[in-house]
């Protein structure tokens, strides 16, 4: 799946670079020489079917254990800036490109995943944009902050953890500083909602199989729809019915919209505003075709 979701942007625009939020191998091994040929195979695959620079951030699946976590940085982690928290160097950092900070979060450190272990450096990071002069602030991360079919924070799926720890002051903090948006993966959809004032995009779908959206939405023939049938999706944004968990916004999310596809997102960075368009493809569109099913203003 991820040499068609590489060919396409490859072909569809001469893009900068490509961000991806983590998850990079199935992970689930917990033998070294696995993980290490999982990665290089990772590696195959990208070089094989883009040309472009590629920048990552490591997910649950990525750091099972601590010597997966050191081949991570083995593979991707020398070729970023070294300008993380001592102990999350080349894990967590930071850079700038055409007026905007791209903040980059490792929210998976083995032993102590699901959360910004170093909320003082990220604020210090972001009050830095502001100072100098950056336009917008992107943050990139694995774990969503608010989940969309995990169920509860302690309920996601092989009992790992759905959503961060600490999501409020996370969420504070990047409505302090107003950062545009928050990327990230861990669930196997497509789902952007804006939750008092930032927004939040989940990108999770550009190999694993695809995970169905929350069952407890007022619309579920909805939800099942989707799997088929992009545009039953759109009803979503009528409300998360999501009462029995205080983690999930269901009276913040007007803006929300999701779908259980296969999908990559391109973002135009421009002075006045963040472009964002969402490609997808049906699971059972064979050849896989994807076309343009989303796209929002940033300003």
């Amino acid at each position: 799946m991820l040499g068609p979701v590489m060919d396409n942007i490859q072909k569809q625009v001469n893009s900068a670079f490509t961000v991806f939020v983590g998850d990079l191998i199935h992970g689930s091994y917990l033998d070294s020489g696995l993980v290490a040929r999982a990665m290089a195979q990772w590696q195959d695959v990208i070089s094989t079917h883009y040309s472009g620079a590629v920048v990552t951030i490591p997910g649950n699946h990525d750091a099972k254990t601590k010597k997966s976590q050191e081949l991570y940085k083995k593979f991707f982690g020398t070729a970023v800036p070294q300008n993380g928290p001592e102990d999350e160097k080349g894990l967590t950092y930071y850079f700038d490109f055409k007026g905007c900070r791209f903040v980059m979060l490792d929210t998976n450190v083995h032993g102590d995943s699901g959360k910004v272990r170093h909320i003082d450096w990220l604020e210090k990071v972001l009050k830095s944009a502001r100072e100098q002069g950056n336009n917008h602030i992107l943050v990139f991360g694995h774990v969503p902050a608010w989940p969309v079919i995990g169920g509860s924070k302690e309920g996601g799926e092989d009992g790992e953890k759905a959503g961060m720890e600490g999501t409020d002051k996370f969420w504070e903090l990047l409505k302090t500083y107003g950062v545009s948006a928050y990327f990230c993966g861990h669930e196997h959809v497509y789902a952007r909602a804006k939750v008092t004032g930032v927004w939040q995009v989940i990108a999770g779908g550009a190999g694993a199989p695809l995970t169905m959206m929350r069952k407890d939405y007022k619309d579920a023939t909805a939800a099942i729809r989707s799997r088929t049938n992009h545009p039953g999706a759109k009803t979503y944004n009528v409300s998360l019915a999501a009462a029995d968990d205080p983690h999930i916004p269901s009276d913040k999310a007007s803006h929300l919209f999701g779908d259980s596809i296969y999908n990559y997102v391109m973002v135009d960075v421009s002075p006045a505003k963040i472009r964002v368009r969402m490609y997808g493809a049906k699971q059972n569109d064979s050849p896989m075709k994807f076309e343009l099913m989303d796209q929002f203003d940033i300003r």
